[in-house]
């Protein structure tokens, strides 16, 4: 059995209708994402990432500006830190200068990671792209709370030595 010519032309109707659906679907997360912008790459080293991920934001001055595109250990294995590829719009890069700095900060209640950028006046040049853009290390909560109980039980052991001699 031969399909119809009306059945044809709802068939083509329902295809093209969905291809503009995706279409501008596509279009409108590439914008949100800025995916169809020119990206630049600069690079920064941390002592360690805790928990940053590949994907994760950068934002520069709370406004989201690219993406953390990859996380390395260097070549030489006596080097102590991680280098963090980013990639920053193309049309911010100026404003990433040789006194810019990043951090690791978190995010909502999940605790999603995500590089802020900061600081970059304008007396200083702009950093190249590739550049090294510097960086704070993040606080290391499980080793600052693991110092805190020796001194609470540091405490504890002073203060039952000054009521045994009182």
């Amino acid at each position: 059995m031969m399909p119809t010519p009306a059945l044809q032309i709802k068939v083509g109707l329902l295809i093209v209708t969905a291809l503009i659906v995706l279409s501008g679907t596509i279009f409108l997360m590439g914008k949100e994402r800025r995916f169809f912008e020119s990206k630049v790459p600069f690079e920064i080293h941390f002592a360690r990432t805790i928990g940053l991920r590949e994907g994760a934001q950068v934002t520069l001055k709370g406004v989201r500006v690219g993406s953390v595109e990859g996380l390395t250990f260097p070549s030489n294995v006596e080097e102590n830190f991680i280098v963090v590829q980013v990639k920053v719009v193309g049309e911010v890069a100026p404003r990433v200068r040789r006194d810019t700095v990043a951090r690791i900060r978190t995010q909502g209640v999940l605790g999603d990671k995500f590089i802020e950028l900061s600081g970059g006046s304008s007396q200083n040049e702009p950093l190249p792209p590739g550049g090294l853009i510097a960086s704070v290390d993040p606080l290391d909560y499980e080793t600052l709370l693991g110092e805190s109980g020796d001194t609470v039980q540091n405490i504890a052991a002073v203060a039952s030595s000054l009521k045994t001699i009182l």
